[in-house]
């Protein structure tokens, strides 16, 4: 993660850009719209970089005082050919992108020489499409498809911890839904940074999980 160092206008507002990488791996069971069992993906349980097609992601930070917004922008492209569909485990091609855009305001509740903390709330948003191809079976050749659109509210912290000289540590947390989209949604970072002139490198890890309604 590279962070761009803040720029101050007249106003007084500060503004934080934020391109990072994201070596994203998924862990799930889907369904898609027209195929009745769970399409199991990435059934080992651990990370799979082969399985990445694309991924892109920044955070935008604008501050004047103790207040400020906050943007999340990620995207990324997921497929695999070894996924497993029904009780039989029949093989299948699974293709699943997903859009995520949070934006929430923060309010500065700590300041201090060595930790910050900051409060936030707002809202994220998710679109995870899916394909399927069925490639055994008695649907063997067929394509399945499904979107899902969520709109959850969350609450959450985030802010730095000193550790001495140019290092520290940055953390973030949050947890929403609350039955309004997802039944729940809870994301948390930490990463180890070193600041320079210019900005900051981040080197850290990042956890989003969603618990779906039947209907999602």
């Amino acid at each position: 993660m590279a962070r761009a160092a803040d720029e101050e206008s007249g106003n007084d507002w500060s503004i934080a850009v934020t391109p990072y990488l994201w070596a994203a791996s998924l862990d799930a069971n889907t369904r898609v719209s027209g195929l009745p069992e769970d399409v199991e993906t990435n059934r080992e349980g651990f990370f799979r970089l082969e399985n990445l097609d694309f991924a892109a992601s920044a955070v935008i930070e604008a501050h004047k005082g103790p207040w400020g917004v906050l943007l999340d922008l990620t995207y990324v492209g997921f497929s695999d050919d070894s996924a497993r569909s029904g009780p039989l485990h029949l093989a299948a091609e699974l293709e699943t992108d997903g859009l995520i855009a949070q934006a929430a305001i923060t309010h500065t509740v700590v300041t201090h020489d060595h930790w910050s903390l900051d409060l936030l709330g707002g809202l994220r948003y998710a679109q995870v499409t899916t394909d399927l191809t069925v490639a055994a079976g008695q649907n063997v050749g067929q394509s399945f498809s499904g979107q899902a659109d969520l709109f959850d509210p969350i609450v959450g912290v985030k802010g730095r911890l000193s550790l001495g000289g140019d290092w520290f540590i940055a953390y973030y947390g949050d947890i929403g839904g609350f039955g309004v989209s997802s039944n729940l949604t809870w994301q948390a970072y930490a990463a180890l940074g070193y600041g320079f002139h210019w900005g900051s490198l981040q080197i850290g890890y990042r956890h989003l999980d969603y618990d779906f309604k039947e209907s999602s």
